[in-house]
């Protein structure tokens, strides 16, 4: 009896994870902006590869299994009320698991690709924060930024 309870134990564990299907890249994320209740995956071209809507809790998620990869693709968080209220966030796709926050920052993180990214970001916004902490000129900024 202990060794069919054992068993049955071992397969819940194991099909009760959630794996990443092999050579896909899944995006899961939490929008802590409640306006935004839609969001597309685009490519360079302007063509839209999925959508997915909000849950009640905020989260929501993608599998991308196609081709080529990886890709950088654009990430849009649309509000259905206006037209004009869409934040863009660039996303690799790459093989593994993405995690993406949309709150008062952006997270992105899990694969080297979106760390990249990620780190990017963080120093446009330490460079930026910078110089609306100092007066700069516009050949300095012009100067950093390049």
């Amino acid at each position: 009896m202990k060794k069919v309870f054992l068993l049955i134990i071992a397969v819940l564990a194991l099909f009760s994870c959630k794996s990443v299907p092999e050579g896909a890249c899944v995006i899961e994320g939490k929008v802590m902006i409640p306006d935004y209740k839609t969001m597309y995956l685009v490519d360079y071209l302007g063509n839209q590869l999925d959508s997915a809507d909000r849950s009640n809790d905020g989260s929501f998620s993608f599998v991308y299994e196609g081709e080529p990869m990886p890709q950088v693709v654009v990430l849009e968080f649309r509000n259905p009320e206006s037209a004009f209220d869409v934040m863009y966030l660039p996303v690799a796709l790459e093989p593994g698991k993405v995690n993406v926050v949309l709150g008062e920052y952006i997270g992105l993180s899990g694969t080297p690709l979106n760390n990249s990214i990620k780190k990017f970001f963080d120093e446009m916004q330490t460079l930026s924060d910078k110089f609306e902490a100092e007066v700069a000129t516009l050949e300095a900024k012009k100067s950093a930024f390049s």
